[in-house]
């Protein structure tokens, strides 16, 4: 017959697992998930305010913001800022409606809708006075409560096309 000792060493075999597989994994605690949620819904809220100033504000000083389809790699907030005020002119009522957030440790990737109206140049295509809307996707790495560093992938293709800038018809 077995001790009772001896019959709890299983049971503090298998709590000791339980135990170490839930404080060393690679995923952060719920609350952190849900802090980097809110940033991501504050941020939506600033980069659609229009106000380049707001939106800058969600930024890390040493920031880097890479905008993939347009080629550009903005530095520091003096550069984002520059960037984000070319695009409100180009796109006054830029929008920007979040469809579903992931995070992982102090990354979020956010599916979202960007959408406005070309009331001003963008680039060297001149105001079409059209809306576009487009599926994008970003990659938001967050450090002490701010952005460290975004990329955004979108489909110029369609969005140019919906403008009127893209006249050929090979886009479905």
């Amino acid at each position: 017959m077995r001790s009772l000792e001896s019959s709890r060493l299983p049971v503090l075999a298998l709590a000791s697992v339980f135990a170490i597989s839930c404080t060393s994994g690679a995923r952060p605690s719920p609350i952190t998930d849900v802090n980097i949620a809110q940033l991501v819904r504050e941020y939506a809220a600033a980069i659609s305010s229009g106000d380049a100033d707001r939106f800058v504000a969600q930024f890390t000083d040493d920031c880097e913001f890479e905008d993939v389809p347009f080629k550009v790699i903005a530095r520091g907030k003096s550069e984002l800022r520059d960037f984000a005020i070319s695009t409100y002119q180009a796109i006054p009522d830029f929008r920007m409606e979040v469809r579903a957030v992931t995070v992982a440790d102090s990354t979020a990737v956010v599916e979202w809708i960007q959408s406005g109206t070309q009331r001003g140049p963008l680039g060297s295509l001149a105001a079409s006075g059209t809306r576009y809307s487009v599926k994008t996707a970003s990659i938001l790495k967050f450090r002490g409560g701010k952005i460290r560093r975004a990329v955004d992938y979108w489909d110029l293709a369609t969005t140019y096309k919906q403008l009127g800038h893209l006249k050929e018809d090979f886009l479905p």
